[in-house]
């Protein structure tokens, strides 16, 4: 008879190295950082904690997603490391400017989300661009659209004092250990965030 049975040394590999993909203990300052909530930036910094099942799934779907588009779209570099201002950023794609590949579960048709559009802001900042393009898989209509974004000087100056300002408190945090100067995320980024109960609320 056929003995089946789970492959235990297998399966951690492949989660320390999902983990290590998803949620990558850094030691610079990262666009990410900076358009999502800086306590969870913080606390990855210091307290980086292992992401559930569930997480890390999600993530694996995401990155599965990613590379599918990435790789029909072979005239532009993908997962592209840039820095400048003492940011980094991890480009999805970049071609004559940057392209951002995003995946979510809300309808078409909508504006473009703010922390997606801060996000391509800050991109075309740290590669002198101008101009961006938007990916975007919408889960549950089966559809993909593909935006153009063209930012104003004035636009993109007044997203580089917001990165800035962004990077300094982030950074006086980070030479402090102590996170309390740092604004409080909104409340679905804290609705799953790993460091809830030890953020301070």
């Amino acid at each position: 008879m056929v003995n089946i049975k789970e492959d235990i040394e297998l399966k951690t590999k492949f989660v320390e190295r999902l983990q290590e993909r998803c949620a990558p203990a850094r030691t610079e300052i990262h666009v990410t950082d900076l358009t999502w909530c800086l306590r969870k930036a913080y606390y990855r910094r210091f307290q980086n904690k292992k992401l559930s099942p569930e997480q890390l799934m999600f993530f694996l779907e995401g990155h599965q997603r990613h590379e599918g588009i990435q790789s029909l779209l072979g005239n532009a570099q993908a997962e592209q490391e840039v820095s400048k201002y003492g940011v980094v950023g991890h480009l999805d794609l970049l071609g004559n400017y940057p392209i951002e590949i995003k995946t979510t579960h809300s309808r078409p048709g909508k504006r473009i989300n703010e922390t997606h559009l801060r996000q391509l802001a800050y991109y075309c900042l740290l590669t002198d661009s101008r101009e961006c393009s938007l990916i975007t898989q919408y889960l549950e209509d089966g559809l993909i659209t593909f935006e153009q974004i063209a930012f104003s000087k004035l636009e993109l100056d007044q997203y580089l004092k917001e990165m800035m300002e962004a990077r300094d408190l982030l950074q006086f945090a980070y030479d402090r250990k102590n996170p309390a100067q740092l604004p409080l995320g909104q409340d679905w980024q804290c609705r799953n965030c790993e460091f809830l109960s030890t953020c301070f609320r």
